[in-house]
């Protein structure tokens, strides 16, 4: 795939993704990085940092240290072609969230 075409997929999955977190974050959206230098790929996401991987070549370790920002919980969201999406996290974050949800 040239470089052209594999950015565009990356761009539509970030957007895909920004709006899948949108039922549960409203604000949520693609961050262009560019413009806010925020190093995430969707942003507003609550204690979330997300980083979005898609195609056939990447690593998840490679997104979740990309995803660390600020405190949150790192998440890389990714998806090899014609496979489901898959979301990755550290365990010790995984360990925090289960937590909160238990003492529910």
């Amino acid at each position: 795939m040239s470089g052209k075409k594999s950015r565009q997929k990356g761009h539509n999955f970030e957007r895909e993704i920004a709006n899948w977190f949108r039922e549960y974050y409203p604000d949520a959206k693609r961050n262009l990085e560019y413009q806010e230098g925020m190093g995430v790929d969707i942003a507003n996401t609550g204690e979330f940092s997300i980083q979005c991987k898609v195609g056939s070549s990447f690593s998840i370790q490679s997104a979740l240290k990309e995803a660390v920002k600020d405190g949150k919980h790192p998440l890389a969201v990714t998806k090899r072609s014609r496979e489901k999406v898959i979301v990755s996290m550290y365990l010790e974050d995984f360990k925090k969230l289960l937590i909160k949800y238990l003492e529910r």
